[in-house]
């Protein structure tokens, strides 16, 4: 068979598969910063929780005065202020990690729409193809037996 059929829209499907790269490549840094944001909102919580932790051990073994206990609860107010701050960022990472996932999806669907159409031409011109060469297959066969009869009524006549 011939070479491949040229599918006239191959410029467009290659810049369609560079956006879709581009595109999965935002996404995948939009993933990495949400979830580095929400890494950070767990080791806010888990300081704070560890700070709780040991006031209330200090209270139970009657080692904590007044100071580090004013102390402690100005640690625990700015780290509740840097958890609320952080779960905004986690949102708003959020946000721009769906946004990309959609942008990703668009574009992989418009990536897709024209593989199926360099399929379906590609498809088609095969068939042409196809169709073409029957063609001239039952031309060859058909002017082989017309030469075989003309040669054999030839032979056939030409002896008597």
């Amino acid at each position: 068979m011939a070479a491949q059929p040229k599918f006239r829209l191959d410029p467009v499907l290659e810049h369609r598969k560079r956006l879709t790269d581009e595109a999965r490549q935002v996404f995948a840094v939009r993933s990495r910063e949400y979830q580095d944001a929400v890494e950070a909102l767990e080791a806010l919580h888990q300081e704070r929780a560890d700070l709780l932790d040991s006031v209330g051990r200090m209270q139970l073994s009657g080692q904590i005065d007044v100071s580090a206990l004013a102390a402690a609860e100005s640690v625990d107010v700015r780290l509740r202020l840097m958890a609320d701050f952080q779960e905004q960022a986690v949102m708003a990472a959020e946000v721009r990690a769906s946004e990309a996932r959609v942008e990703l999806v668009e574009r992989r669907m418009g990536e897709k729409v024209l593989e199926k159409l360099r399929e379906k031409h590609i498809e088609e011109q095969t068939r042409r193809l196809r169709a073409h060469e029957e063609k001239l297959i039952d031309e060859i066969a058909t002017i082989r037996h017309a030469l075989r009869s003309t040669d054999g009524a030839n032979r056939n006549g030409g002896g008597r």
